[in-house]
């Protein structure tokens, strides 16, 4: 996964956009993990794949890691 800093994310976000398309990208800030900018196949992907999984404990690692870390934000 490719990991920037939110100031990049800012200056240059159609570029961002671009590459987000093909994998998601960690954003971080202040050198913490804050969010992952992904497209919405690949978040509708997660999500399906969460639903599919009865119980959490059966699903992938990196799926349930995934989920818990993905929120749901409008843009201003």
């Amino acid at each position: 996964m490719i990991r920037t800093i939110a100031v990049k994310v800012r200056r240059h976000f159609r570029d961002y956009q671009i590459a987000a398309r093909r994998a998601p990208i960690e954003i971080t800030r202040h050198g913490r993990s804050e969010l992952v900018l992904m497209s919405a196949d690949h978040y509708d992907w997660l999500v399906a794949a969460v639903r599919r999984t009865h119980i959490t404990s059966d699903a992938a690692v990196v799926i349930v890691d995934a989920v818990e870390r993905a929120t749901v934000r409008r843009l201003r």
